[in-house]
């Protein structure tokens, strides 16, 4: 649409939305109302089976702008409120306080709800017959192949949408659907980093335990047997012979356990046959 034809678009068609639009229009904005479902759809029991609290200051709110005598025989009103704690256990608290509307009631003036109950569907159906939604145009927003949604723009006017206008919705639905995208791949891309690097954390702990208790080992062993052979190499050759043949073992193992796990962090092609043929292999 004619970017000159408003003076506000109002993007979503929630109660919010919808009555800072109606609240516009009275104050004399040309307003567009934009939502991603279909307006209808919006007062449906089974679209939003929620319901609203309405204060006082809320319903004269609604007053003002013409709604509320729509929704009144629909809203239940609130004449006591009744505030408990819950312990530890979920068992309600037996200390409470109790509001009775009747107690805040001005002297000699007829006590007046609390506020009142309405159904979310009946204060937009209010609110959206307020505004006078009489065209629409809209177009799928589609994700990956799949309809997310769709975009909905309507009007108060007694005129016809403004020519281009389904054209001008189905490039700003194809927007959106790029921006969708991209956020999905964005949140992919993250878990897949994040996934690595845990995985990388998890390596890099095995590897120190399986050094830790492996390599290392022997490789402490080793020093010692030599350490030893060294002390007693001129009193007692045998035994000196004896600590190195035992030295000799546990650097042997210390070896295999290396290889071992350079085989778990490597390709066996780099370990047995070097760096050339391992790179060599991944053309």
């Amino acid at each position: 649409m004619d970017s000159d034809r408003f003076d506000l678009a109002v993007v979503g068609a929630g109660l919010n939305g919808s009555l800072l639009a109606l609240a516009a229009g009275e104050a004399g904005l040309r307003t567009a109302l934009i939502d991603r479902v279909p307006l209808a759809s919006l007062t449906d029991a089974g679209f939003d089976g929620r319901t609203t609290a309405i204060a006082y200051t809320s319903q004269r709110l609604f007053a003002a702008l013409g709604v509320w005598d729509e929704v009144a025989g629909e809203a239940e009103p609130i004449r006591d409120i009744r505030i408990s704690d819950a312990g530890h256990d979920g068992r309600a608290s037996p200390l409470f306080l109790h509001f009775d509307h009747r107690e805040a009631a001005t002297e000699g003036r007829e006590p007046q709800p609390m506020g009142w109950i309405v159904e979310n569907r009946f204060l937009l159906a209010a609110l959206l017959r307020k505004l006078g939604i009489r065209a629409e145009v809209g177009a799928p927003v589609i994700v990956n192949g799949s309809v997310w949604g769709a975009l909905i723009a309507g009007s108060d006017t007694a005129e016809s949408m403004p020519e281009g206008s389904e054209m001008q919705v189905a490039s700003f639905a194809e927007l959106i659907s790029v921006a969708v995208a991209n956020a999905a791949s964005r949140a992919d891309l993250s878990a897949s980093r994040a996934r690595i690097v845990a995985a990388a954390d998890v390596a890099r702990q095995r590897l120190a335990r399986d050094l830790h208790d492996g390599a290392q080992q022997r490789l402490v062993t080793t020093v010692i047997d030599l350490q030893l052979a060294d002390a007693c190499f001129d009193d007692d050759v045998d035994e000196a012979r004896e600590l190195l043949r035992s030295a000799l073992s546990h650097a042997r193992d210390g070896l295999e356990d290396l290889r071992a796990l350079a085989a778990g962090m490597h390709p066996v092609i780099l370990t047995t046959h070097g760096l050339r043929a391992a790179t060599q292999a991944l053309v």
